[in-house]
């Protein structure tokens, strides 16, 4: 399909920030052309999925009434929840935005990263969309077809590892009496990729 969208009304930016941890991370900026820094825009952290720190170019028609409406979108390039979460700081503090006016999104295995992300920082975000998320990594080799995903990730039985997994889950990061954001999670229940079951284990336990 041809899209009759005249692009030229929107600006596109990269910037870079800095982690907490003093990396300088590389964020793609999306949004109509006058978008003023007052705190007030509506806005998504995309977090990228895969190990690539490197997003796949996509077209999402959707998004143009996003940005038509004063929206704003934000790529992180990385696949670190910790720069995710920095990116969210990072647009608040360049006024971009607030916290109430904020969210993070993702598919798949870039959910890790959002979902982790508005976990641990639950005061910068108001919401989080999850489609289709992998949420357990310490489940995995018990969830097929997703059990193949363990290649990328050492299994819990490897010494050391258990821990580090638990700390990338977002599952295993929920806890009891915290006032999270909302969250969207989806899931499909012939989903090739991800077992539906970390969508509602993820679900439950929030």
């Amino acid at each position: 399909l041809r899209s009759a969208a005249d692009l030229s009304n929107f600006e596109f930016q990269r910037e870079t920030f800095l982690a907490r941890d003093g990396t300088a991370v590389g964020v793609m900026l999306a949004f109509k052309k006058g978008l003023r820094k007052d705190r007030n825009a509506p806005t998504i952290v995309l977090a990228s999925g895969g190990l690539l720190p490197l997003p796949a170019p996509f077209y999402a028609p959707h998004l143009l009434a996003w940005f038509e409406k004063g929206g704003l979108l934000a790529v992180p390039l990385t696949d670190r929840a910790l720069d995710v979460e920095d990116a969210g700081r990072w647009l608040v503090a360049k006024e971009y935005t607030r916290p109430e006016r904020l969210a993070v999104a993702a598919v798949g295995r870039g959910a890790l990263a959002a979902g982790v992300a508005a976990i641990r920082a639950p005061e910068v975000f108001r919401a989080a969309v999850l489609l289709s998320p992998l949420t357990d990594l310490l489940g995995l080799p018990r969830m097929a077809p997703g059990a193949r995903w363990v290649r990328d990730y050492d299994p819990p039985e490897v010494p050391g590892s258990r821990a580090r997994l638990a700390e990338l889950s977002p599952l295993h990061r929920v806890e009891q009496g915290v006032p999270y954001p909302a969250f969207l999670v989806s899931a499909g229940s012939w989903d090739q990729e991800v077992h539906p079951a970390h969508s509602r284990k993820l679900a439950a336990r929030l």
